[in-house]
């Protein structure tokens, strides 16, 4: 077939096709618009909510199956004579079909690939190549069926396989990702020794899938290149919704491995990796001969291997599941707080590369190399130096002493380490406990209307943290949040729900929701102040005598562009759930945002994060101020607790010692009841929250998590939340 035919082929007058390839196409097309109405009856069935980059794409995608079929029916059945009708509904389904069905790709790519840089990239691949191979193509059509049709035919013959080949090997590229990154997942599971059942067989399932993807669309182009342009263009939907009934099965399972990690096989997977399961041994060659004489090398859950390295140029490891190396030295001129700098090293499976949340047993150990060190700073030397602190050695995660009780606080086997480091931002803020799953509930950050914000669930019930992603009914924004004892229930026992403060949007009010995480049930408790609605409210804290919800109401919803022009005042509330009366405690803030009690409920402590509004606004409050709490019910004798000297402190907590501990712009700032400045759990990143479990305190920067473990100072809910039983708590 020559060029200018193929183009009369496309969008020509009907050409006399023999009997087997006329019945061969009206087969292929007929198969394509079946897949289509079952594709529509699958998404109908299987999404519980009607929004998010997957569900759209899925739809286009199935949609544009669908015209791109009806279009080539029309001209094979020769209903438009003109050209124009058939042509724009081949386009219309040929753009949606082919970016539609990538997206969906892309959309759950994350699951297997977590490099930012890459996914970044595929998705600029996508619509770098809608754009320019979408727009010349519909320019040749509509020019194809103009009165000067003969100056496009030999252009449109040739672009029309030039973006055919682009889009396949888009397509190459995205399923290629796919089946590398599952790989290596399958090949450290076999190396490692546990890999379940169900979670083989999902992975080579996805592996399968994904070479079929690839060979559909190698066929494509052999049609394209032999000449049969009009078998082509038949069989083209045919494949493509093949392709997205395959993708819908295979990435739906991915889904239900995320939902469900802490389950069934994946509990057995954290459950044998808790073993410290074996790798092998292999030498490394440290750059640097290290300078201490003794190093402990920590192999999974145990402590099994000393090294003497004194006498040695090389550094030898064990590359395990989980290697930590701890090492000790004096050094009297960098510390603040006894002269002792303490350092523990976490040494990763960089081989692998591997990091999935669908397996995340193995993401957690399995990253960069993560560093925690005690690192004290002397505040008489930074008096004079204004350059001093930012020359401190701080590298990864640093509990940076600025006073000689940092070291006490935290205590002498305290260390600090990343958990996760996601491409999207599953740890903002809230961070509720709930006893009965024995796990942590945090809040997703904002990106779009089309995307709620998700509930993460971080399991403690093993040191791997799995999570899972969730959504209660009613809550549709959530920010902060903390426990609930509703009216009536028994403070003899933990609190049996959670409170969230549901930021709202344009079509939901700001508003306080329970919600029981167990029976996953949720109820308003308050959404407007005397029939105004709230602005944007942040965060919240029940006072554990009175049942009072206190919370701070922002317009963060406004900076961000889903929600109305406030109507109300920046200002801080407290509600009594059992009677209604809701009454405003203070004002005068910028942006009102953590709230805390003191443990001997005679302080609140609420922060101003006003030089964060959108965008840094310099000269603005970083602040925390203290009231004096009034027969409990009013506040009185504002005055500055303290200053967050980078970024702002947002969410606020106390211990039970009454220092106060807050969410900044480099990590986590502690001060003491007087104001001072004892240290920071130090990330070198923002943090907007943190939560304390017995021991362990987690810290939350959006994309990442972290965990100080192994912690002297308890937080003043710990034992409220987690049970009086503990042994912390006698």
């Amino acid at each position: 077939m020559e060029l200018h035919e193929i183009f009369d082929a496309a969008h020509g007058p009907a050409p006399d096709y023999g009997a087997p390839a006329w019945v061969a196409m009206i087969v292929f097309i007929s198969i394509a618009l079946y897949n289509v109405l079952e594709l529509n009856f699958l998404i109908a069935n299987t999404f519980k909510k009607y929004h998010g980059l997957y569900f759209w794409s899925m739809l286009v995608a199935t949609w544009g199956i669908a015209f791109n079929a009806v279009g080539y029916l029309l001209r094979i059945l020769a209903a438009d004579r003109s050209g124009y009708g058939h042509s724009t509904i081949i386009l219309i389904g040929w753009c949606t079909m082919v970016t539609g069905q990538s997206l969906v790709l892309y959309s759950r790519l994350h699951f297997v690939l977590q490099s930012p840089t890459i996914l970044r990239g595929i998705l600029v691949m996508i619509i770098v190549d809608a754009i320019w191979l979408g727009i010349p193509v519909i320019i040749l059509v509509y020019g194809s069926n103009s009165s000067k049709s003969e100056l496009f035919f030999h252009p449109y013959a040739i672009f029309e396989r030039i973006q055919l080949c682009v889009f396949t090997v888009q397509e190459l590229i995205i399923s290629g990702l796919y089946i590398v990154e599952t790989s290596k997942t399958l090949k450290l599971q076999r190396r490692v020794g546990f890999a379940p059942l169900d979670a083989r067989r999902g992975m080579a399932h996805l592996i399968l899938a994904n070479i079929l993807i690839v060979l559909l669309d190698i066929s494509v182009l052999v049609l394209e290149f032999t000449n049969n342009f009009d078998i082509q263009t038949a069989w083209k939907p045919l494949v493509y919704s093949v392709k997205l009934k395959v993708e819908f099965s295979v990435l739906n399972r991915l889904v239900e491995f995320s939902q469900h990690m802490r389950t069934g096989a994946m509990e057995k997977m954290s459950s044998d990796h808790d073993k410290g399961a074996s790798l092998g041994g292999v030498t490394m060659a440290a750059s640097e001969t290290p300078t201490e004489a003794r190093y402990s090398v920590h192999v999974g859950t145990s402590r099994t291997h000393e090294l003497d390295l004194e006498d040695s140029n090389e550094f030898r490891v064990v590359k395990t599941t989980d290697v930590y190396v701890d090492s000790s030295a004096n050094s009297p001129d960098q510390s603040a707080s006894g002269g002792i700098s303490r350092q523990s090293t976490h040494i990763d499976i960089e081989d692998f590369g591997f990091a999935s949340i669908a397996f995340d047993t193995f993401q957690a150990r399995m990253r960069s190399v993560n560093m925690s060190a005690l690192v004290g700073a002397n505040m008489l030397s930074a008096a004079t130096d204004a350059q001093y602190l930012a020359k401190l050695p701080v590298s990864g995660i640093t509990l940076l002493s600025y006073h000689n009780d940092f070291l006490q606080l935290l205590g002498p086997d305290a260390t600090a380490r990343q958990v996760w480091d996601l491409p999207w931002e599953a740890f903002h803020e809230a961070g509720v406990y709930n006893k009965k799953d024995n796990s942590l509930y945090m809040s997703s950050n904002f990106k779009s209307l089309d995307d709620n914000i998700n509930i993460t669930v971080v399991s403690l019930d093993t040191d791997e943290y799995n999570f899972h992603s969730t959504q209660f009914p009613h809550l549709a924004m959530a920010n902060g949040g903390s426990s609930y004892y509703p009216p009536g229930s028994s403070r003899n026992d933990t609190p049996p729900m959670h409170v969230y403060c549901d930021e709202g949007d344009f079509e939901h009010y700001s508003q306080l929701i329970a919600v029981d995480p167990n029976t996953n049930e949720s109820y308003p408790l308050l959404t407007n102040f005397l029939g105004s609605n709230f602005s944007s409210i942040n965060d919240v804290r029940q006072h554990p005598v009175t049942g009072d919800l206190w919370f701070t109401d922002a317009d963060y919803g406004y900076f961000q562009h889903f929600r109305p022009s406030p109507k109300l005042p920046k200002q801080v509330y407290r509600f009594e759930p059992s009677t209604g009366v809701v009454q405003v405690v203070a004002d005068g803030f910028v942006q009102p945002n953590g709230i805390e009690f003191s443990p001997d409920l005679e302080t609140v402590y609420i922060s101003d994060t006003g030089s964060q509004q959108f965008d840094v606004v310099p000269g603005q409050p970083s602040t925390i101020y203290a009231f004096d709490l009034v027969k409990n019910k009013r506040l009185a004798n504002r005055r500055v607790f303290a200053y967050a000297n980078v970024g702002f402190p947002d969410g606020v907590h106390c211990d039970t010692q009454g220092n106060v501990w807050a969410a900044a712009g480099d990590g986590v700032h502690i001060w003491n009841p007087d104001g001072v400045l004892l240290g920071k759990i130090y990330i070198g990143e923002a943090s907007n929250n943190f939560a304390f479990a017995p021991g362990k305190v987690f810290v939350f920067s959006n994309y990442r998590l972290w965990v100080v473990e192994n912690v002297t100072a308890l937080g003043r809910e710990v034992c409220t939340d987690f049970g009086r039983d503990l042994e912390c708590c006698q």
